[in-house]
């Protein structure tokens, strides 16, 4: 099976648990979890070897996630992963529970990539003008590309929006070489 099918699949058991602390809580909580995996080889090693006892490693688990004081839902997502040998996973899994999460809540996420940061005044007004377009709430998600030279390509599901000064020079150098070429 795919991995984003297998994903997807947990994403849904999860999500049926979440309902207590509310998603957005468990997305929250499950991406410091893998901050923490990500910045500790350690506790990688230790949660995603085979060769370790199960019990251990829920064990450890357990005493992290209390220690971080996560909620019940996330501590038992979390040992169920472990169990079935799945927090490679984890990312993916992540990324579907939030995209329920924002369905749920009738969210939508714009990635926003401009050359420079862009000021809270402009992120507010990109935010203002989607939410007008597309009748959802927004969510601003920023980058900065310098390769982009300046304006901004936003990105909203699968379409895109690209107003960057890059993609308008390689739309005339196109136009041009259109030209030429038919002369």
């Amino acid at each position: 099976m795919a991995q984003a099918a297998i994903a997807k699949r947990y994403a849904r058991a999860l999500l049926a648990l979440g309902e207590g602390p509310g998603l957005d809580t468990l997305v929250e909580e499950l991406k410091g979890f893998e901050r923490a995996l990500a910045d500790s080889r350690e506790l990688r090693t230790v949660l995603m070897t085979p060769g370790l006892p199960l019990e251990q490693r829920q064990g450890l688990l357990r005493d992290v996630l209390t220690r971080a004081g996560a909620n019940k839902v996330t501590v038992n997502a979390l040992l169920l992963l472990t169990e079935r040998g799945r927090l490679g996973l984890l990312g993916p899994i992540i990324q579907a529970v939030r995209a329920e999460a924002d369905r749920v809540a009738g969210r939508v996420r714009a990635r926003v990539t401009s050359a420079a940061e862009l000021a809270p005044a402009q992120v507010e007004a990109i935010r203002t003008t989607f939410e007008k377009q597309t009748g959802k709430r927004i969510v601003v998600e920023t980058a900065v590309d310098a390769d982009l030279i300046g304006g901004v390509v936003a990105e909203i599901g699968s379409t895109v929006y690209d107003g960057s000064i890059k993609s308008q020079l390689r739309r005339l150098r196109d136009a041009l070489v259109r030209d030429t070429g038919a002369a």
